[in-house]
């Protein structure tokens, strides 16, 4: 097969790829260059090179890369909260070291991307010290789960920022079926705390938006999120509706229960979080090629 030229040709060197992926964009890749990637990645053993370059050929702004972040977490045995917090902190690293654009946004992305951090370490604003990708194999492989789709707009904050949603989502959805399953042990205790950590996660997924309007459009709705949704059914005024395996059909079993005041508290942080997401999208309808 015949390969590109040289200079957009980075051999089979991931790095050097994912340079070329930094200097082009992924929508800029010549079409030999293409063709000879989904060869490699068909025929490679390599599951985190798979991952990757099902994320370079996909060539799609909304490509968010979960796969290959998820291969990473699980080599580094990160949960994914944690995943969350590394995340964002990239965002201030990757900002930081950014130059050109609007210095006052970048420095307004900064500033609620540590807040943000703090938050989730548990350390004052000023005492952040930012955390970042453990060191190990994986550690290559996180940097390059974020690429632009253009060589003039990379989206590296809403992608990260997505990426971090993604993760808290997936807490969510392991907060609310270990919730379910604790109400129906005669565990209640247990179940309190996991719907009022489920709670505090919305509340961190509303900061998320203060760090970049998050698009409301459905190229960036979240299967993760639906599985929250499937697995903790309708709360508020509808919550008898909800069918006995989730967990407002569990605890409207029981009405008496001190969790229906818990519910209506994860309930109204969830209205929040929504409402946010209405407000940027009705102020700014942010699009990807325009979040770098």
């Amino acid at each position: 097969m015949p390969h590109a030229e040289p200079e957009t040709d980075p051999g089979n060197d991931p790095a050097e790829l994912h340079d070329l992926v930094g200097r082009l964009g992924t929508g800029g890749l010549p079409a030999e260059l293409l063709a000879r990637l989904a060869v490699e990645r068909d025929d490679t053993r390599d599951p985190f090179l798979a991952d990757y370059l099902d994320g370079v050929l996909a060539a799609s702004d909304t490509h968010l890369g979960l796969p290959l972040l998820e291969r990473v977490r699980t080599a580094a045995a990160l949960s994914a909260e944690r995943l969350a917090t590394l995340l964002v902190a990239d965002v201030v690293a990757h900002k930081r070291a950014a130059e050109g654009g609007d210095p006052a946004l970048r420095r307004r992305r900064v500033r609620h991307a540590l807040r943000f951090v703090a938050v989730a370490t548990g350390t004052r604003l000023a005492d952040v010290d930012l955390p970042a990708f453990p060191d190990g194999p994986a550690a290559p492989w996180f940097a390059r789960t974020v690429h632009p789709v253009t060589a003039g707009h990379d989206g590296y904050a809403l992608v990260r920022v997505l990426q971090a949603r993604e993760m808290l989502f997936t807490v969510l959805a392991d907060d609310v079926r270990a919730a379910t399953l604790a109400v129906g042990d005669g565990r209640p205790a247990e179940a309190a705390e996991l719907v009022a950590h489920a709670t505090t996660t919305f509340g961190r997924a509303t900061m998320l938006s203060r760090v970049v309007a998050i698009p409301l459009a459905g190229d960036v709705r979240s299967a993760r999120y639906e599985r929250f949704a499937a697995a903790c059914g309708p709360l508020g005024t509808r919550l008898r509706e909800a069918r006995p395996d989730t967990l407002a059909g569990a605890v409207a079993a029981e009405p008496d229960s001190d969790l229906v005041p818990a519910l209506d508290r994860l309930d109204a942080a969830r209205r929040r979080w929504a409402g946010r997401l209405a407000a940027d999208a009705a102020r700014d309808p942010l699009r990807l090629d325009r979040a770098a």
